[in-house]
């Protein structure tokens, strides 16, 4: 997910036929890894395959964007954010015993959804998307204060 916009980069701008050529041969290289791979691992060949493949297609249009637009996807706020991530995946092991499935539900969801809150507020992580809760806040209480004159 990392990646995700890099193909939309180069096919609007004027390195489009480098994805198209890069993009034939990883259908290429994923058909040939699976057909080595799935003989020997059966299923999981074919998922090490697929993903060995794609995440080299990746690094490969990653290392051209840097090259050829002198892009950089990734910063200090990157790191920020993985490190909110992996803390807040910590909770999915999260368990009361003798506690409804339901009630159980609604306390995880909580504990995580406040645990993002605080530790987006504490890093300081996803600073444009709270400037933009904020303006939108802003709106409304605006709408709100508003009376018409009728």
């Amino acid at each position: 997910m990392a990646f995700s916009v890099n193909s939309e980069i180069l096919v609007f701008s004027q390195y489009y036929r480098f994805n198209l050529v890069l993009t034939i041969a990883m259908s290429i290289l994923i058909i040939a890894v699976n057909y080595w791979l799935i003989p020997i691992y059966g299923i999981e060949g074919a998922a090490i395959g697929s993903a060995s493949v794609m995440l080299a297609f990746n690094l490969v249009k990653y290392g051209y964007l840097k090259i050829k637009l002198n892009l950089e996807p990734f910063s200090y706020e990157t790191l920020k954010i993985l490190f909110v991530g992996v803390t807040i995946f910590a909770l999915k092991d999260f368990y009361l015993e003798n506690v409804n499935p339901l009630v159980m539900m609604v306390i995880k969801s909580i504990l995580i959804v406040g645990m993002f809150f605080f530790w987006s507020r504490i890093a300081n992580v996803g600073q444009e998307e709270w400037n933009w809760i904020k303006s939108k806040l802003k709106k409304v209480r605006a709408l709100e204060c508003y009376k018409p004159p009728y």
